[in-house]
């Protein structure tokens, strides 16, 4: 396990000028071997989370989201870290396991209740509209409207269905 994985160690640089599906292959053998759990542990403390910024991250360093849509882009994707979405979509093609090895280095799924409280609302401050591209206040609305039920379903567990769609009246800059 250690020499495959110098790849993302001493060999980043050479395994990062590999070619998607070479990637995607290296990461489809991991998530198949039967001693994936040995594997797991060692990267947690490795770069080698492949992001879309094009960078490596330690998954015990940084919250790396999946992809948060694979039939658009809402336009604040470049506020979240999240995982390389043409890698991604290529190595679960090859292998539905890749879902399942991301799920254990700790890549974190878009739970709409979630992203929209610890990240949209917080942007649609004073402080945070002020430093915010247009672009991306538009799609956290536009991620809002395509996740509203999920938010709501979430929300009645803690709340009123009244107060959650209260937060979001009061609380989004429109």
């Amino acid at each position: 396990a250690s020499d495959v994985l110098e790849v993302f160690g001493k060999h980043r640089a050479w395994f990062e000028l590999k070619d998607i599906e070479w990637r995607s292959r290296f990461f489809e053998y991991i998530a198949k071997s039967p001693s994936r759990s040995n594997y797991i542990k060692t990267m947690v403390a490795l770069p080698c989370l492949p992001t879309t910024c094009g960078k490596m991250l330690v998954p015990e360093e940084q919250v790396v989201f999946f992809p948060l849509s694979a039939k658009q882009k809402y336009g604040f994707e470049d506020e979240l870290t999240i995982l390389d979405d043409e890698l991604y979509g290529c190595a679960i093609d090859l292998a539905p396991e890749i879902k399942d090895l991301f799920d254990e280095l700790g890549v974190r799924r878009d739970d709409p209740f979630e992203l929209i409280q610890s990240h949209i609302l917080k942007r649609h401050t004073p402080e945070g509209i002020a430093a915010a591209k247009n672009l991306a206040l538009i799609g956290h609305v536009r991620y809002v409207r395509d996740n509203l039920d999920s938010y709501l379903q979430k929300a009645r567990e803690t709340q009123t269905e009244e107060s959650a769609l209260k937060m979001l009246r009061d609380g989004l800059y429109l």
